[in-house]
C-alpha cells in the first residue's frame, strides 16, 4: 500500500528466481483487461501467492514513464474496474483497509471522466466488462465517493435512457439498492455531519 502501483509494474518488480518463475508463467490467455491475469499478472501473483512472504521495499521511485502507452484504450476498464478489484484482493490478503481506501480515494478523481468515456466513446467494448453496480459497492463507504456521487449519477442517467448500460438497474433502482437514495445512506450522512458542526 506504499505505491498506488500495487505490484502492478514489472519495471519496478525484482523477484526472487522461484517466484519469477511462477509469476512469469501464469496462463494470462484472454481478452486484454478481463481479469487481472490478462493485464497486470505480477499483482494478481504477489497477491495471491506472496503476502505472508518477506520482501523489501527500496522507495522513491527511479524510473519514468510517460502515459502514451499501448494499453490507455483500455483505461477506463482499468482504472473503473481492475484497480478496484485489485485493491478488494489486496485488503483479502491483508492489507490495511485504510492505506488501500488511500488509493480508492486517489484514484476517485477521475471516475466521472473514465464513466463517461466507458458508456459513450466505448470503441474497444470495454463497457460489456464493467459494471456500475459493482463501482458503487466497491466505493460506497468512502465519503469522498458520496460527494462525486451526483456527478456519476448524471452520466448513468443518460447512459441508461441511451440504453448503453446493457441490463443493469435503472438509476432509482441502483440507489435505493445501497441505499443511497432520499432517506438512504446520503441523506444519513449529511444528517450526521450537520449534528457535529
Amino acid at each position: 500500500t506504499l505505491s498506488e502501483n500495487f505490484f502492478t509494474a514489472i519495471y519496478c518488480l525484482i523477484f526472487r528466481r522461484d517466484h519469477a518463475i511462477r509469476a512469469y508463467s501464469q496462463d494470462i490467455v484472454g481478452r486484454p483487461f478481463s481479469s487481472l491475469l490478462t493485464c497486470i499478472p505480477t499483482a494478481h501473483y504477489v497477491c495471491n501467492h506472496m503476502f505472508g512472504e518477506m520482501g523489501y521495499w527500496i522507495g522513491q521511485p527511479c524510473v519514468v514513464v510517460n502515459m502514451n502507452v499501448s494499453w490507455m484504450k483500455y483505461a477506463p476498464l482499468w482504472r473503473l474496474e481492475r484497480l478496484p478489484e485489485l485493491y478488494e484482493l489486496a485488503e483479502r490478503q491483508g492489507a490495511t483497509a485504510s492505506e488501500v481506501d488511500r488509493w480508492r480515494i486517489h484514484n476517485l478523481q477521475g471516475a466521472s471522466k473514465f464513466l463517461e468515456s466507458i458508456y459513450f466513446h466505448d470503441e474497444e467494448g470495454n463497457a460489456e466488462l464493467f459494471s456500475f453496480e459493482r463501482f458503487i459497492r466497491r466505493h460506497k463507504h468512502l465519503p469522498e465517493f458520496r460527494s462525486e456521487l451526483s456527478k456519476l449519477m448524471n452520466i448513468y442517467t443518460k447512459a441508461y435512457a441511451q440504453g448503453r448500460t446493457r441490463s443493469e438497474a435503472s438509476p432509482k433502482e441502483m440507489l435505493a439498492r445501497f441505499g443511497l437514495g432520499p432517506g438512504g445512506l446520503i441523506a444519513r450522512w449529511v444528517s450526521k455531519l450537520e449534528r457535529k458542526t
